[in-house]
Protein backbone atom coordinates (compact mmCIF):
# COMPACT_ATOMS: atom_id res chain seq x y z
CA UNK A 1 0.00 0.00 0.00
CA UNK A 2 2.67 2.51 0.76
CA UNK A 3 5.08 1.39 -1.76
CA UNK A 4 8.34 0.18 1.09
CA UNK A 5 11.15 -1.36 0.89
CA UNK A 6 10.53 -5.01 2.75
CA UNK A 7 12.88 -4.19 5.59
CA UNK A 8 11.32 -0.57 6.32
CA UNK A 9 7.71 -2.27 6.22
CA UNK A 10 9.55 -5.00 8.50
CA UNK A 11 10.75 -2.49 11.06
CA UNK A 12 7.45 -0.79 11.06
CA UNK A 13 5.58 -3.52 11.77
CA UNK A 14 7.88 -4.73 14.66
CA UNK A 15 7.75 -1.33 16.00
CA UNK A 16 4.15 -1.52 15.95
CA UNK A 17 3.52 -5.05 17.45
CA UNK A 18 5.94 -4.18 20.26
CA UNK A 19 4.27 -0.69 21.21
CA UNK A 20 0.77 -2.74 20.47
CA UNK A 21 2.14 -6.17 22.77
CA UNK A 22 3.22 -3.51 25.64
CA UNK A 23 0.00 -1.61 25.63
CA UNK A 24 -1.75 -5.11 26.05
CA UNK A 25 1.08 -6.85 28.44
CA UNK A 26 0.68 -3.62 30.99
CA UNK A 27 -2.48 -3.22 31.15
CA UNK A 28 -4.26 -6.34 30.45
CA UNK A 29 -1.69 -9.49 31.00
CA UNK A 30 0.01 -8.22 33.89
CA UNK A 31 -2.66 -5.23 35.55
CA UNK A 32 -0.09 -3.07 35.80
CA UNK A 33 -1.59 0.00 36.95
CA UNK A 34 0.78 2.41 37.49
CA UNK A 35 0.83 5.48 35.62
CA UNK A 36 3.71 7.71 36.58
CA UNK A 37 6.01 8.78 33.78
CA UNK A 38 9.20 7.37 34.99
CA UNK A 39 7.73 4.07 35.66
CA UNK A 40 6.24 3.63 32.61
CA UNK A 41 9.73 5.46 31.03
CA UNK A 42 11.11 2.58 32.60
CA UNK A 43 8.58 -0.06 31.22
CA UNK A 44 8.72 0.60 28.04
CA UNK A 45 12.71 0.67 27.75
CA UNK A 46 12.77 -2.60 29.41
CA UNK A 47 10.50 -4.23 27.21
CA UNK A 48 11.59 -2.81 24.43
CA UNK A 49 15.12 -4.04 25.31
CA UNK A 50 13.49 -7.52 26.37
CA UNK A 51 12.23 -7.53 22.89
CA UNK A 52 14.79 -6.82 21.10
CA UNK A 53 17.25 -9.62 22.98
CA UNK A 54 14.46 -12.38 21.66
CA UNK A 55 14.68 -11.03 18.51
CA UNK A 56 18.02 -11.36 18.66
CA UNK A 57 18.24 -14.64 19.81
CA UNK A 58 15.42 -15.86 17.80
CA UNK A 59 17.83 -14.62 14.60
CA UNK A 60 20.65 -16.75 15.85
CA UNK A 61 18.67 -19.68 16.46
CA UNK A 62 17.55 -19.61 12.81
CA UNK A 63 21.04 -18.93 11.40
CA UNK A 64 22.54 -21.86 13.70
CA UNK A 65 19.14 -24.30 13.30
CA UNK A 66 18.33 -23.28 9.61
CA UNK A 67 21.55 -21.86 7.84
CA UNK A 68 24.11 -24.17 9.85
CA UNK A 69 22.68 -26.95 10.41
CA UNK A 70 20.39 -27.26 8.10
CA UNK A 71 17.08 -28.42 9.44
CA UNK A 72 13.48 -27.37 8.61
CA UNK A 73 12.91 -23.90 8.59
CA UNK A 74 9.27 -24.30 9.75
CA UNK A 75 9.62 -26.89 12.37
CA UNK A 76 13.06 -24.34 13.60
CA UNK A 77 10.95 -20.97 13.08
CA UNK A 78 7.67 -22.98 15.35
CA UNK A 79 10.30 -24.37 17.93
CA UNK A 80 12.34 -20.70 18.14
CA UNK A 81 8.62 -18.58 18.37
CA UNK A 82 8.02 -21.13 21.56
CA UNK A 83 11.04 -20.33 22.65
CA UNK A 84 10.50 -16.47 22.47
CA UNK A 85 7.22 -15.98 23.65
CA UNK A 86 8.16 -17.94 26.95
CA UNK A 87 11.27 -15.38 27.05
CA UNK A 88 9.55 -12.79 26.68
CA UNK A 89 6.52 -14.14 29.53
CA UNK A 90 9.16 -14.27 32.13
CA UNK A 91 10.82 -11.43 30.92
CA UNK A 92 7.84 -8.96 31.19
CA UNK A 93 6.83 -11.25 34.35
CA UNK A 94 9.93 -11.34 36.45
CA UNK A 95 11.32 -7.93 35.48
CA UNK A 96 9.68 -5.56 33.45
CA UNK A 97 5.98 -5.50 34.88
CA UNK A 98 6.99 -7.18 38.67
CA UNK A 99 4.32 -6.20 41.24
CA UNK A 100 5.15 -4.19 44.22
CA UNK A 101 4.28 -7.05 46.81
Amino acid sequence: IFDLEIFISNLIAWLLSVIFAFITNKLIVFKSKELDIKVIAKEITSFFAARIFSLLLDMVILYIAVDLMQMNDLIIKLISNIIVIIINYLFSKIFIFKSKK
